[in-house]
């Protein structure tokens, strides 16, 4: 070139002027598609206009893909900056186990953090399978007195916040078993020619697997549910703790 830097033909010299693509920002987002809240750091990076990259979905402890997310991305580096990056929307979800028949039968339930779920909390109560009761909350699939659930300072199991990708057990027991039952309990009164004479009326429930295993009258020992004109004088209820035996009059 001359000493004004323009090129000029000096014995067939050719000047060749390469280029190279520019740098170009992607990133990648995580983000609750409830709240809009980011759950993970962004990932992010540089690469030559043109290139493509792609990310996989994080897993991420107790959320999910949302709906319509894909499990991989690839972008296609360009000038806009919008189409340079792309965002993994996730839905928070916690698990209700239910616990049947001793233990013996159970089903995970797995419930999304809804935004109703937010604004009302959740009711472990109603959540019970038709035809069984509640009987208790717990943090086990044992469902004993060592894994019962505990709730924040205000809560309770009918409305308490969940914890994102948590377990929580309910112990359910067939309602045939858990209604109410009335016993009448009588005795044989001989000054009234052989009829009978009740002395007692109990209306008796094992209502809840954190008080009691079993409940109902007892001969020496021994449960029964009825028993002809038998004289039953007390009423026992078992712990389920195994602290002892409750006996009344």
């Amino acid at each position: 070139s001359n000493v004004e830097g323009k090129l000029v033909d000096y014995k067939g010299l050719v000047l060749n002027l390469y280029y190279d693509r520019d740098m170009i920002t992607y990133k990648f987002h995580f983000v609750d598609n409830v709240t809009g809240e980011q759950i993970a750091n962004d990932i992010q990076g540089e690469a030559r206009y043109g290139k493509t990259v792609s990310q996989e979905a994080l897993r991420i402890d107790g959320y999910k893909l949302a709906n319509g997310t894909p499990e991989l991305k690839a972008i296609t580096v360009g000038t806009v900056s919008a189409a340079n990056e792309f965002t993994f929307y996730y839905i928070g979800y916690f698990n209700v186990v239910h616990v049947k028949d001793g233990g013996t039968n159970k089903n995970t339930t797995e419930v999304d953090y809804t935004q109703s779920v937010i604004d009302n909390g959740y009711n472990l109560t109603a959540a019970v399978t038709p035809g069984y009761l509640y009987g208790g909350a717990f943090t086990d699939v044992a469902c004993d007195a060592d894994h019962v659930q505990t709730f924040t300072l205000g809560e309770t199991a009918i409305n308490f916040t969940p914890v994102k990708g948590e377990k929580y057990y309910i112990w359910e027991v067939s309602e045939t078993y858990l209604k109410p039952r009335a016993y009448v309990v009588s005795r044989h009164d001989p000054d009234n020619n052989g009829g009978y004479n009740v002395v007692g009326l109990y209306l008796t429930s094992s209502v809840d697997r954190n008080m009691y295993s079993e409940v109902g009258f007892t001969v020496d020992g021994t449960n029964f549910a009825s028993d002809g004109g038998k004289v039953y004088d007390k009423v026992q209820a078992v712990y389920t703790d195994g602290s002892g035996v409750k006996e009344e009059m």
